[in-house]
């Protein structure tokens, strides 16, 4: 997080806005994981009367490199203070501009929602922290992922933490697209280079 030198009126105001926001309505569905979310808008609803009110905007920017995405939000007070957060760095599904899109929307989202401590997925009672461990994929798929890392010269424990994982072997099966999407990303980047 980053902050302006002094952050006492922004403080105060984010306080009381927090106090009169309400949750975001979770209007969308997730049939993958069959669970509801807050989309974008309804976030976006349930923050920019309490924020306004209170004399706060948010502008939202992002970086971007082929494969990724990261989306930084910026809480800015009318007393020219502000406070900013950067989210999480995020993979680009398909490399094309829907998956770069899609991507963007989710960040925006989950940024909006961390830098406002505002929930905005289905509360599901900390099932999903306590569930089994996931299942790994398979040790065919890592051999073939890390060998087409290594042909790009790239490291199979930096791309690990890239996935968020600890070990390229710890790849949960459920990632495996999103990995192959984006090494082959890193491959057209390479060839186009």
């Amino acid at each position: 997080m980053k902050t302006s030198d002094t952050i006492n009126d922004i403080a105060a105001a984010l306080s009381k806005a927090q106090s009169e926001m309400t949750v975001a309505v979770f209007d969308s569905k997730n049939p993958h994981y069959r669970s509801s979310y807050a989309s974008l808008s309804a976030v976006t609803a349930a923050v920019r009367g309490p924020l306004t009110k209170n004399g706060i905007a948010f502008i939202q920017s992002c970086e971007t490199t082929p494969d990724t995405v990261q989306v930084f939000t910026r809480l800015v007070h009318s007393s020219g203070q502000w406070i900013e957060t950067a989210g999480p760095v995020i993979p680009i599904g398909k490399g094309d501009a829907h998956g770069a899109m899609s991507a963007t929307t989710y960040g925006r989202r989950g940024s909006l929602a961390v830098a406002l401590s505002l929930p905005s997925d289905e509360d599901d009672d900390g099932n999903a922290a306590v569930q089994q461990t996931p299942e790994l994929a398979d040790s065919k798929d890592i051999g073939e992922l890390v060998e087409r890392l290594l042909v790009l010269g790239k490291k199979p424990g930096d791309f690990a933490k890239f996935m968020g994982v600890s070990a390229i072997e710890k790849l949960p099966a459920s990632k495996l697209e999103a990995a192959r999407a984006a090494i082959t990303a890193a491959e057209r980047k390479a060839v186009a280079a």
